[in-house]
């Protein structure tokens, strides 16, 4: 049974380190996006706030998610290189490694509040 939501849904910063992390895809943006995916679950697996117990106050079909603050996204973003690789499956057997080398090596996730209404995204 799920613990009755008690607190209100804020950003409460929280800091984690970034190890090398890498993503492959057929695109650049599959590629970006898989790193992005392992930041994201690192956060929401190291966070003591677990933004998806909170409530989200004035928001009666919200749903209180973690997330990469916007800066550091940004920042993280600009430091990833990608190199062509061979991968099957991918137009003309090529794809894309993305490997991220933060520096500084930390991130901040935040909690924010989503509306529920907007459907099934994936």
């Amino acid at each position: 049974m799920p613990k009755p939501k008690t607190e209100a849904c804020e950003p409460n910063p929280e800091t984690h380190n970034v190890v090398v992390v890498r993503g492959i895809g057929c695109t650049k943006d599959d590629a970006r996006l898989g790193i992005i995916a392992k930041l994201l679950a690192q956060a929401k697996s190291e966070r003591k706030t677990k933004c998806e117990e909170l409530e989200c106050d004035g928001l009666e079909d919200g749903e209180c998610l973690t997330t990469i603050d916007d800066t550091d996204l940004q920042r993280l973003e600009g430091q990833i290189n990608y190199f062509p690789i061979r991968r099957k499956g991918c137009p003309r057997n090529v794809g894309w490694l993305a490997r991220l080398v933060a520096r500084p090596p930390k991130f901040k996730s935040i909690c924010i509040c989503v509306p529920d209404d907007e459907g099934e995204c994936c």
